[in-house]
């Protein structure tokens, strides 16, 4: 770039304005990439991050719809109790009718569990932690939450 007693030209000018276009366009191509890759495997962990012992994959969706049966539970509970509850435990939910029992398809045992609740005024989140007599349990199940 040449400059003389004006500055830069409007000639030196346009290609600073490309150049800056260029890397503009791609970092937001880099950053839209990168978006999908982790909203992939946000998707695939953020509900499912689950560990199964010798199951099928039908099995893995019966405790994921019973997972799904409790966060519906739990959202029906919240709209009558208009509490500051954050963990609602399974057996709350069982004993005020919002579900029944919930057994292990796989022995009939029952399951234990609970939903986190992290909401506020604007948005409102359910996870479901699911616990069946060893042969399926919810990854990041904490026991100390029953």
């Amino acid at each position: 770039m040449k400059l003389n007693n004006y500055g830069w030209g409007i000639k030196e000018f346009l290609w600073l304005l490309c150049a800056l276009a260029f890397f503009f366009a791609i970092s937001i191509i880099l950053f839209r990439e990168l978006n999908k890759v982790t909203n992939l495997e946000g998707n695939a962990n953020k509900h499912r991050s689950n560990e199964l012992r010798g199951s099928s994959s039908s099995k893995i969706k019966t405790y994921i719809a019973i997972e799904d049966k409790m966060v519906e539970a739990a959202k029906k509970y919240k709209i009558d109790n208009l509490d500051d509850t954050v963990i609602i435990k399974l057996d709350k939910l069982i004993t005020n009718g919002y579900i029944s029992i919930v057994r292990d398809p796989a022995n009939d045992k029952e399951c234990s569990g609970y939903i986190i609740y992290n909401g506020n005024s604007n948005s409102k989140d359910y996870k479901a932690y699911l616990s069946c007599a060893g042969n399926y349990q919810t990854s990041d199940y904490n026991a100390n939450f029953e």
